[in-house]
């Protein structure tokens, strides 16, 4: 199976951003204070990865430079 395929919809992003994302949610930053520290964040890129097992979307963003 192509990576593409068995990552979904934006694949690429979802897998390079993924793990960041799980951290930094993990860490307890709120959305609010994400875009105070300079990350803007697109909705369009917000998956549920495979393995978790309540399905937690995980948000995906990108800083700004």
């Amino acid at each position: 199976m192509r990576l593409s395929k068995a990552l979904g919809r934006g694949g690429f992003f979802a897998w390079w951003a993924g793990p960041r994302a799980r951290i930094e949610m993990e860490k307890g930053l709120s959305l609010g204070n994400m875009e105070e520290e300079g990350m803007t964040f697109h909705a369009d890129y917000a998956y549920s990865l495979p393995g978790i097992s309540d399905k937690r979307w995980i948000l995906i963003w990108r800083r700004l430079h």
